[in-house]
């Protein structure tokens, strides 16, 4: 997640839409309010189909960042 922080902590990178895409399953609330609140655009968990990707990144392409509670 670190990443991520620096994407929204850079100028130039902030306003970019971020997928994050989690490796190990875990479907939990938790893990997703916890990339929501750094700044995550949209949160999808594996296993996924090559539509699934493209239809939430043609998605997201067009969406506006939304500003993250308590900021």
């Amino acid at each position: 997640m670190n990443t991520l922080e620096e994407i929204r902590a850079g100028d130039e990178t902030k306003a970019l839409p971020v997928i994050v895409i989690s490796g190990d399953g875990n479907n939990s609330p938790e893990l997703a309010r916890y990339v929501f609140k750094r700044g995550a655009t949209d949160y999808i968990t594996k296993p996924l189909g090559s539509r699934h990707i493209k239809t939430r990144s043609s998605e997201g392409g067009g969406m506006h960042r939304r500003p993250c509670p308590g900021k």
